[in-house]
């Protein structure tokens, strides 16, 4: 979930200077990483992991994509020039300790 929301701050970042460049060549010079950050509790004690599963662009005016599917969890966020929206989507990892 850490990972997701730094993805998508920073596709924020980059989005500023690389308006309208297609979402694939922008995540394609953003660094990769395979480390996955220890989940830590909310504030009842409960603990959630979730792993990146998609990543699309959508239209701003595409609502019905924003809510289909089965996802366990969808982050959004508009790009700056508005005309986009980068969306993660995530599945819930049942057995995370």
């Amino acid at each position: 979930l850490i990972a997701a929301a730094l993805l998508l701050t920073g596709y924020n970042l980059w989005d500023e200077q690389r308006a309208g460049e297609t979402a694939s060549r922008v995540l394609e010079q953003m660094p990769v990483t395979t480390e996955k950050p220890e989940p830590s509790p909310d504030a009842d004690g409960n603990m959630f992991a979730y792993d990146v599963a998609e990543i699309q662009v959508l239209r701003s005016t595409a609502i019905g994509d924003m809510v289909s599917g089965e996802w366990d969890l969808s982050l959004f966020t508009c790009t700056l020039s508005g005309q986009t929206r980068l969306t993660v989507r995530c599945e819930k990892i049942e057995n995370n300790g």
